[in-house]
């Protein structure tokens, strides 16, 4: 019985994780039990039990006598994320341009290729969002080890919660366009000094946009 809560705990977290990044639930909004038990056939304890695990994972916030919430960042935690995003996807880079392989490397640059001439003639930010998210996602398991992408990934959920905020900023499709561009090029020519650099000024420009944006973090949540 206990290895079936474990279970059922475990793919819980999953499918509230998702959709929290896939934006179903926006950062200040509570994320109501009954909806979920009513949704998915499940009591009530094993969805507080796992609202406890992504409240530790930095994608919920408890508050007494209220519920559980998505998480919302300050302007200061967004940047501070964004920071630590650089080092993890630097070292993402670098593994890449040693370990990637051929067939990755092709969808990735489908990926982007699809994302330019799409978005670039009906520009949508919400599917804007769903590339940028899955570009990321396939940097890091581009890297080749299983360690570093389980590693990255557990703390990359916060992060991507961050694009919420960041990915409206003015000229960042172009921006990142032409970043993640660039973090395949070095890539695909094997120099994993070069697609660490690439990845780290990617995510400085994402800062740099995010900052200079002067956007009211507080206008941007479901509080």
């Amino acid at each position: 019985m206990a290895d079936i809560l474990r279970t059922m705990r475990a793919e819980l977290v999953k499918i509230i994780q998702e959709a929290i990044l896939s934006k179903e639930y926006i950062p200040g909004q509570r994320i109501r039990e009954e909806e979920i038990s009513e949704r998915i056939g499940v009591s009530r304890t094993p969805i507080r039990e796992a609202f406890v695990v992504l409240e530790q994972e930095g994608l919920v916030e408890i508050k007494p006598h209220r519920g559980a919430f998505v998480a919302s960042f300050t302007r200061d935690r967004i940047v501070d994320l964004l920071l630590i995003e650089a080092v993890m996807e630097g070292l993402a880079a670098s593994l890449a341009a040693r370990n990637t392989t051929g067939e990755q490397l092709d969808e990735m640059e489908k990926l982007l290729e699809n994302a330019k001439s799409v978005l670039s003639v009906n520009f949508d930010p919400e599917e804007f969002y769903k590339y940028d998210r899955k570009f990321h996602h396939s940097l890091v398991l581009c890297s080749g080890s299983p360690t570093i992408i389980r590693v990255i990934e557990k703390q990359l959920s916060q992060i991507y919660l961050c694009r919420y905020y960041t990915i409206t900023a003015p000229n960042r499709f172009n921006h990142s366009m032409n970043e993640h561009q660039e973090i395949l090029k070095c890539i695909k020519k094997g120099d994993p000094v070069l697609a660490e650099k690439a990845a780290r000024n990617h995510m400085e420009s994402v800062k740099r946009d995010f900052i200079n944006s002067g956007k009211d973090v507080d206008k941007l949540t479901g509080v």
